[in-house]
C-alpha cells in the first residue's frame, strides 16, 4: 500500500510532508501544517501516524480499511 495518485484523504498530508505544499488547495494547506508536524510523519513512502507510547500506525484509504475488515470477517 505504498503511495497512490489517487487522491484520499492522506493526498495533503503526504504532499505537505513531501515539500509539494503548493499541490495542496489553499484550503487545506493551514490544516495539513498543524496536523502534519505533530502527529504523521512518511516513512519509506508510507504515512505513518504517531501515537504517545505507542508503534508507529500505518495510515490506509478507506478502500483499504473496507478491504481489511472484510477479510478480517471472512
Amino acid at each position: 500500500m505504498d503511495i497512490d495518485n489517487d487522491p484520499t484523504w492522506m493526498t495533503p498530508l503526504i504532499n505537505w510532508l513531501q515539500g509539494d505544499v503548493y499541490s495542496i488547495p489553499a484550503a487545506d494547506r493551514h490544516k495539513a501544517a498543524k496536523v502534519k508536524a505533530r502527529r504523521f510523519i512518511l516513512k519509506d513512502g508510507i504515512l505513518y501516524k504517531r501515537a504517545f507510547s505507542r508503534p508507529l500506525l500505518r495510515c490506509i484509504s478507506q478502500q483499504d480499511g473496507l478491504n481489511l475488515l472484510r477479510e478480517i470477517h471472512d
